[in-house]
């Protein structure tokens, strides 16, 4: 029985060690366009990676959150002059989180959302829709850097119940089977 690779592999080392940490995925980043973190982008990515690779660096809840912001799109891997197989590399940095033990309330959200949502693939938002999300996206955003101090997430009861709110309207938006505007959506087979 073989197992998933290791970030510490031989192979995977190499791979990571493929970067030249040019700078030209990081405008093709969704996440690094928005929140404008070099941690969240594909190169600060990389390095976390290989840190963890390297055990200069562990694999803690901080590195999870930056791996666990990646879209996963691999439009870096396009851009990529040195191609990098930036997809190949989340995969098996996820699978790592994966096997690392999770708290149990990490646990207990994994499975609310996965019975909420099992199968579901949402319809793209149309361009009213899309308008709502990007306000949205921008409100969050604002938030995030209004509270994020030193990489450190500091939030107060109320912020948190904002943030969940509209984290459950876009669930709500994405789970109906008709858009914000009562069109109807075409449903993914």
């Amino acid at each position: 029985m073989t197992s998933a690779p290791a970030l510490a592999d031989a192979a995977t080392l190499a791979m990571l060690r493929t970067c030249v940490h040019c700078g030209i995925c990081l405008p093709q980043c969704p996440t690094y366009r928005v929140l404008g973190e070099e941690m969240d982008s594909p190169r600060g990515r990389l390095y976390l990676m290989r840190a963890v690779a390297e055990g200069r660096l562990e694999l803690t809840d901080t590195v999870t959150r930056h791996l666990d912001l990646c879209l996963g799109c691999r439009a870096c891997e396009t851009a990529c002059p040195a191609g990098v197989r930036f997809g190949v590399l989340l995969e098996t940095a996820r699978a790592d989180v994966a096997r690392r033990p999770q708290p149990r309330r990490r646990r207990w959200l994994t499975a609310l959302l996965l019975a909420t949502f099992p199968e579901r693939l949402p319809a793209p938002p149309d361009a009213n829709e899309r308008a709502v999300l990007d306000r949205l996206a921008e409100s969050s955003r604002r938030a995030y850097r209004a509270f994020v101090w030193e990489n450190e997430l500091v939030l107060n009861p109320s912020v948190t119940a904002v943030i969940l709110l509209g984290a459950l309207l876009i669930a709500l938006m994405v789970a109906r089977p008709t858009g914000l505007l009562g069109k109807a959506r075409v449903e993914i087979a």
